[in-house]
């Protein structure tokens, strides 16, 4: 079962990726790719932003995998009755307000947390002395994590506000408007 999960996560972000890419293009955006990141700019604009795609894990991290389990603990605990199929929760880390310490990006793959299309619970978290303050939008975006981690519809922009970074899911970029993140940018184009 976890193998043919793996082979369909597989062949969907292959498709995903090249969808994306021939819409973007199609709809005069380009990309350029500089090491590790990516530079996208719209024609006739003059924003360029870098992207760091994060990398996720279903393994690691399991002081920040614990603190988020615990404050998921009831949801988890009914998406028992959904399935059998324990939840995964792939976890990535990445600092956004220059703080030095990382907050967490969580994203939940279980019928009970996710829609008929796919689309899983994704949730930004800031933690506070080991008690997690969510501080993301309320989404449900379909992210295809290949067997390293990687992705390419989540991400942490150079861009910033109020001295948060500036970050992408999908078609949206969010920016920080002082308590959490609110998305400011839809780019249509994208499916």
């Amino acid at each position: 079962m976890r193998r043919k999960y793996e082979a369909i996560k597989t062949l969907a972000s292959a498709l995903v990726f090249f969808l994306i890419f021939a819409t973007a293009i199609g709809y005069g955006f380009a990309e350029v790719k500089t090491g590790n990141a990516k530079e996208f700019t719209q024609a006739g604009s003059q924003n360029i932003t870098q992207v760091k795609w994060l990398i996720f894990t279903d393994t690691g991290f399991s002081y920040e995998r614990n603190l988020v389990i615990k404050l998921n603990a009831k949801d988890i605990k009914e998406s028992k009755l959904v399935g059998e199929d324990e939840v995964e929760i792939f976890i990535a880390l990445e600092d956004l307000n220059g703080d030095h310490d990382n907050e967490i990006f969580a994203y939940f793959v279980h019928p009970y947390f996710c829609g008929a299309k796919g689309n899983c619970s994704f949730k930004i978290y800031m933690n506070i002395k080991g008690k997690l303050k969510e501080i993301g939008p309320p989404i449900v975006p379909y992210i295809p994590i290949d067997e390293k981690g990687q992705q390419d519809i989540a991400g942490v922009l150079n861009s910033k506000k109020l001295g948060w970074n500036d970050i992408i899911i999908g078609k949206f970029i969010y920016e920080w408007n002082g308590n959490k993140y609110k998305a400011v940018m839809q780019n249509d184009s994208v499916k």
